[in-house]
């Protein structure tokens, strides 16, 4: 029901009775509500009631009793004379609360929050949030139109919130700017949102964007989420939990959780008037053990995940376009159900651009900060580090701001500042949506970062596609922001194959010209992601003190130290298998040498050091060991998991250093054994070819794999006895050598069609390679991300 007659503009309209042709009267916030609680009806989603108080209610509020003529008046000042303006501000807020409104005015809100109390009980609690059309002179946030009204209950605070969101619009800033811009004292095309409130505070509620904001990936879909009500998170001044999911297997039915990322979620918002702000809810501590649990479980992400992508099918239906959504959700503490309280298109979104992925450390002196990063590029600038946005006026355009979040308040400050740096905030809240539009790289520390720089000291802050920002001392000039994914004339439009040690760098890798396969090396992951020892899970019993502390503090949100290897191993799998989907993704299984286990947490211990570590236990010996077999069980169960929960078929196995028949025999067994089996078609078991004698018998081998890959840097060591320093194995002597050692196996794989790959991780490899390729026919060529990128940085774009 809508309250207006046929000659005049509607007061209320109810959820449900605004289409698209009422958008430029009730703005796009009001619309897109309205529109979706209609569409989402019939797909059980739920979308909570509520009606839109229109502007027309504004205009007859603020005509009614000469009120208009009254502002119109206090506010004929200049912007400079603050005095005066303090005094007007106060005046117009203070008549706009007291004043007496049109018998039509308050019989409409009457009415319309009766047919609320009629579907949900008496006194609903709801939540009170701005709408402005398109053409309004109220688009920025510094005049109000970020305020939102939490757990309101009760006609009289309904009517008395109206009221205050009606006061917040004559604001001194809001005042200032408008006499500063020339715009009308009283604003125009400025709705009311009043809806439901989900009763969240004993659960959690959160903030999803539908694809990636800082990458471009529309596969991709962003989820933040917190106990409690989801305003801190909207404001920037909290560090929630993150989850990334990929939504074309999610709408499989397929539990494809990219990366899960713990925040801190000390605080939360409940409903309880607090007497000294006068808002109805509180901030109030979240207990340590909470905090230390993810506040979403695997099936409520997977729910969320196809609402997501059901709201996006609705917008494609009626706007024939695809287009990425900035989603409010919350669970219902007394019904447990996931509902959805506001949708709205996704602003400042990029689409991915491998050209803007910039190696921003190639010139740091000194790293100072490292954290999620928002946005993308690179800025230097003396840094301005503010406790407040009252402190503002010392910004200066070109300056890097370091505040503890960077709140909606900041809005009108940020214009003109090279990047920003803060303690708490997320990749969802309206901080990082400004940076975005603005085009300003952010970087969220997660730690506080007030103490941790020194103001006016001149910092570079570069943001990547890996999603992560890093900031460090800089000598006052911007690097060259040099995009690494330039062609590589060197490859002569071979395939290749890309190796990778991060999966943050895949989706870039899989933008590159000729892309087709990637190696992931797991070792790499212990080190850079888990940082613990594979075996140490089953020997706990042997660290102790400062030691099981980290531990602790390391695998926070995850049931023991065994879930936590298995997690980060299938996430980091999975990630790098949607980035390159349907293309093959070779996962490498651990290849570490008894002094690089030393390194990780737990290695000492486990460890017995060798004289030649090198050529000691590592690779299939040390996955048949008694001792020493858990990290093999843990990445067939992570690559068991990718395939088969996560659905990616695209993930083969590749076996390093197996040094005799029985070890290639046996290991194929055990594979076989954790559900990993090969397929002429898809999956494969892929022979590593880094000891002459894979080369020079390979009936020994061959028979238990689908594939052989040869690692030109190991068999060139071994040839020359190399430590890998030296720089003569690159010569036509190491092509001759190693041709003619590969011969047998050339011949294998030629006589059974079996394909042959070759793995060059250095320049001066695929220099090789390409050598050998005059000899032999490769299926592709392999480069290391890495190693290729910081010669890369250092050249001109062609």
């Amino acid at each position: 029901m809508n309250e207006h007659n046929a000659s005049a503009p509607p007061l209320i309209l109810d959820f449900g009775s605004v289409n698209t042709e009422l958008e430029s009267y009730v703005g796009e916030e009001a619309t897109t509500i309205s529109t979706f609680y209609a569409d989402l009806k019939h797909q059980k989603i739920t979308v909570p009631y509520g009606f839109i108080v229109t502007p027309e209610v504004l205009r007859l509020c603020l005509a009614h009793d000469n009120l208009e003529n009254s502002i119109v008046e206090r506010l004929n000042i200049s912007e400079t004379d603050l005095h005066r303006l303090f005094l007007a501000g106060n005046k117009v807020r203070s008549s706009i609360m007291h004043a007496s409104w049109p018998e039509e005015v308050t019989r409409a809100i009457v009415n319309a929050y009766n047919r609320m109390e009629s579907q949900y009980g008496a006194e609903p609690e709801v939540w009170l949030r701005p709408s402005c059309a398109q053409d309004a002179d109220v688009s920025s946030s510094v005049t109000g139109t970020d305020t939102r009204f939490l757990n309101i209950a009760g006609l009289d605070e309904v009517i008395a919130h109206i009221k205050r969101a009606y006061a917040t619009l004559f604001t001194d800033r809001a005042i200032a700017y408008r006499l500063h811009n020339n715009l009308p004292p009283i604003p125009t095309g400025f709705s009311l949102v009043i809806q439901k409130m989900a009763h969240a505070d004993r659960t959690s509620s959160g903030i999803m964007f539908t694809s990636d904001p800082d990458t471009g990936w529309s596969n991709a879909m962003v989820i933040n989420a917190n106990y409690g009500l989801r305003d801190l998170i909207y404001r920037g001044s909290i560090v929630p939990d993150e989850f990334v999911l990929y939504k074309p297997k999610i709408a499989d039915n397929h539990a494809s959780i990219l990366s899960s990322t713990l925040g801190s979620k000390r605080r939360k918002l409940v409903y309880q008037a607090d007497s000294l702000t006068g808002f109805q809810v509180r901030e109030v501590r979240v207990p340590a053990e909470d905090a230390d649990k993810f506040c979403l479980t695997e099936a409520q992400l997977l729910e969320l995940g196809k609402i997501a992508i059901a709201l996006e099918e609705l917008v494609k239906q009626n706007h024939r376009i695809a287009l990425p959504l900035a989603v409010e959700w919350a669970i219902d503490s007394n019904s447990g159900e996931l509902v959805i309280s506001r949708v709205e298109h996704l602003t400042g979104f990029s689409a991915f651009s491998a050209e803007d992925y910039y190696d921003t450390t190639a010139s740091a002196d000194h790293i100072l900060a490292r954290g999620r990063a928002i946005g993308r590029g690179i800025a230097t600038g003396e840094t301005r580090v503010l406790d407040d946005v009252a402190e503002a006026d010392q910004l200066k355009p070109g300056d890097i701001l370091v505040t503890t979040s960077l709140e909606p308040e900041w809005a009108d400050q940020l214009k003109g500042l090279a990047g920003v740096i803060v303690e708490n905030g997320a990749a969802t809240s309206r901080g990082a949506r400004i940076v975005r539009d603005l085009g300003i790289p952010m970087l969220i520390a997660r730690e506080q970062v007030t103490d941790m720089f020194k103001d006016g000291e001149v910092i570079t802050l570069g943001c990547g596609l890996d999603g992560i920002a890093v900031a460090w001392r800089s000598q006052g000039t911007t690097p060259p922001a040099q995009p690494w994914t330039q062609k590589l004339e060197m490859a002569d439009h071979k395939p290749l194959m890309i190796s990778l040690s991060r999966p943050s760098l895949a989706l870039a890798a899989a933008h590159l010209d000729g892309a087709e396969r990637v190696v992931l090396e797991l070792e790499h992951i212990y080190r850079s992601v888990i940082g613990v020892h594979p075996d140490l899970a089953e020997h706990l019993d042997l660290i102790e003190g400062d030691a099981i502390k980290l531990v602790n503090r390391r695998i926070a949100g995850f049931r023991d130290l065994g879930q936590f290897i298995l997690g980060r191993l299938s996430e980091s799998i999975a990630s790098v298998a949607a980035a390159f989907y349907p293309r093959e993704v070779i996962v490498r299984l651990s290849n570490f040498t008894s002094n690089d286990l030393l390194t990780l947490l737990g290695g000492t211990q486990l460890e017995i050091p060798e004289r030649d570590p090198t050529l000691g236990l590592r690779g299939a010996a040390r996955y048949l060991s008694d001792t020493h077999k858990s990290s093999f069980e843990y990445e067939c169960q992570a690559i068991y998991n990718v395939r088969e929960r996560f659905g990616f078929g695209n993930v083969s196995v590749m076996v390093p250093f197996v040094r005799a028949g029985d070890e290639a025999r046996r290991i194929s067994a055990q594979l076989n054994r954790h559900g990993l089996k090969n397929h002429p078609d898809g999956p494969r078991h892929i022979l590593m070819c880094n000891l002459p004698i894979n080369l020079l018998m390979p009936e020994s081998f061959m028979p238990f794999f689908d594939a052989a890959c040869v690692d030109i840097e190991d068999l060139s060591h071994l040839i020359y006895g190399s430590d890998g320093s030296s720089s003569n194995d690159n010569d036509e002597t190491a092509v001759a050598a190693l041709t003619r050692l590969m011969e047998p196996l050339i011949n294998w794989c030629s006589t059974g069609k079996t394909p042959l790959l070759a793995n060059a991780v250095r320049a001066r490899d695929m220099e090789l390679a390409l050598a050998l390729d005059h000899h032999i026919q490769f299926t592709g060529l392999g480069l290391r991300l890495e190693n290729f990128r910081q010669d890369l940085v250092r050249q001109p774009k062609k």
